[in-house]
């Protein structure tokens, strides 16, 4: 189903730095979508979220998915890997976003705005 353009867009972000939050949060403040974006702070809960498991049963589906690109960080592989092999999931794109350079993009986006 395509979404109409007033529709937000519902975005899963894996993040537990509350400043990489804020600047995920700017840098969609600077574009001209309306979005909810959902926080999921450890990789059990983002699994949880994507499956629809306790608390997050009633949550949206994912339209999108950030995850920080950071080398230091090992939970993408087993994130992906329960995309990939969730039929439900599959055609949900993934983000990496590389929480460094946030700061770059939000200032090249104030550019063009």
């Amino acid at each position: 189903m395509q979404k109409s353009i007033t529709s937000p867009i519902n975005i899963l972000l894996l993040e537990n730095i509350s400043k990489n939050i804020d600047l995920v949060k700017q840098m969609l403040d600077a574009t001209k979508f309306q979005y909810m974006l959902h926080v999921s702070n450890s990789v059990k809960e983002t699994i949880h979220c994507l499956n629809k498991e306790g608390i997050h049963k009633n949550k949206l589906k994912p339209d999108i998915i950030f995850l920080n690109s950071d080398p230091a960080l090992k939970y993408r592989k087993k994130i992906l890997r329960e995309i990939k092999n969730n039929e439900s999931h599959k055609a949900t794109p993934v983000l990496l976003l590389k929480i460094s350079e946030l700061r770059k993009i939000i200032s090249g986006f104030s550019l063009f705005l």
